[in-house]
């Protein structure tokens, strides 16, 4: 991946996750960064789920329409890898929002089946074909580097992802699914989508939709923000709120210290974070201030590798400030040292220094 503000720079290979729908094998959300496999990735794919998908693709300039992609809902329960989900206390899952979490047993990785499979097709679908891909490349000496390659940033590849998404969803044909009797004598085709459809009329289960101040406060993943006289300061960057401006908060640290409060945020877009309301019950949008504009429109990485070049940047350019520094220094020290010279060759000595003071204007 390239960085969405410097395209020459070279930022690290997409972590991609995704949440499967297990009879119909639907995709039913997603999540692509560049962060490592973790908990937190792994949520903000769950909070995915429960997106209205219209809205999800209007954020990338993709339209569709509700029947092309209706999963907007939480599951009642999930199959996940062991790492992530058994390395972190999974509770709140369980009692916040009312979700099951079914760790797949050691040497039973066929139950993971539907996954891995899934991902070899989005794997030979496109990934494998993308500039700057690596997978399955052996490189010999001498050769080039295909990292050098990298042309998409974060939000060019979600972009493909989805689309790719769309056509699995709407037309990847599983001759190897087996279908039920009732599912052959309605003639129902193994195609996700159908399937999703004929599920919803046909299986037992429901479709689950929560508040979604419940489902950020659960899933996304939290930080600490500092309430200064500029904003609410978060990840390095400066944010606002109704409510910080109602109550007059920025004016009040100026009078006191600043103060710490609770953030959830989604790193896909920066634009608006989460202030955690006292009472515990939801939460505020703060959005980013006008000044920090430059920030609209980027994920967290790129705004933290952003950071890390203009601090780059600014050590690259430390040799020539101290040069600078020195050498004004030297130039300021030789002007004083000529003009006192100057002035002592023109003072009387036996002027005294009331009579001097006396003649200034």
């Amino acid at each position: 991946m390239v960085s969405s503000f410097d395209r020459s720079k070279i930022i690290g290979r997409p972590v991609i996750y995704v949440v499967i729908d297990v009879f119909s094998r639907m995709i039913v959300g997603f999540h692509i960064s560049l962060e490592g496999p973790s908990w937190a990735g792994a949520m903000i794919a769950l909070a995915n789920t429960m997106m209205d998908k219209v809205e999800l693709c209007k954020e990338y300039g993709i339209s569709i329409t509700t029947d092309q992609w209706p999963a907007k809902y939480l599951p009642e329960s999930i199959l996940a890898d062991r790492g992530e989900m058994i390395s972190h206390n999974s509770d709140r899952l369980i009692d916040g929002l009312g979700i099951t979490i079914h760790n797949t047993p050691p040497f039973r990785a066929d139950w993971k089946g539907i996954v891995e499979q899934t991902f070899r097709l989005l794997n030979l679908g496109f990934i494998k074909w993308l500039p700057g891909s690596v997978q399955g490349r052996i490189r010999e000496r001498g050769q080039p580097d295909s990292r050098l390659d990298a042309k998409l940033d974060l939000n060019d590849f979600r972009k493909i992802f989805i689309n790719l998404i769309l056509k699995h969803n709407n037309s990847h044909y599983m001759e190897r699914y087996s279908r039920s009797e009732f599912q052959i004598t309605e003639n129902v085709s193994p195609i996700p989508l159908n399937l999703w459809e004929w599920g919803i009329t046909n299986r037992t289960g429901h479709l689950r939709q929560l508040p979604e101040d419940l489902v950020r406060l659960t899933l996304l993943p939290t930080g600490s923000g500092l309430v200064t006289q500029f904003g609410i300061r978060f990840k390095g960057m400066y944010y606002s709120s109704d409510l910080a401006i109602r109550e007059q908060w920025f004016e009040e640290v100026r009078k006191n210290r600043t103060r710490r409060v609770n953030i959830s945020f989604d790193p896909r877009l920066m634009d608006v974070i989460y202030l955690h309301k006292d009472n515990g019950q939801g939460f505020e949008p703060c959005t980013l201030l006008e000044r920090e504009a430059r920030y609209r429109g980027h994920c967290m990485e790129d705004v933290e590798e952003l950071f890390e070049i203009e601090k780059l940047q600014k050590d690259l350019h430390e040799p020539k400030r101290l040069e600078d520094q020195v050498n004004f220094n030297a130039d300021m020290d030789e002007i004083v040292k000529e003009a006192t010279k100057k002035t002592n060759m023109q003072l009387d000595p036996a002027m005294s220094k009331s009579k001097r003071v006396a003649q200034i204007m």
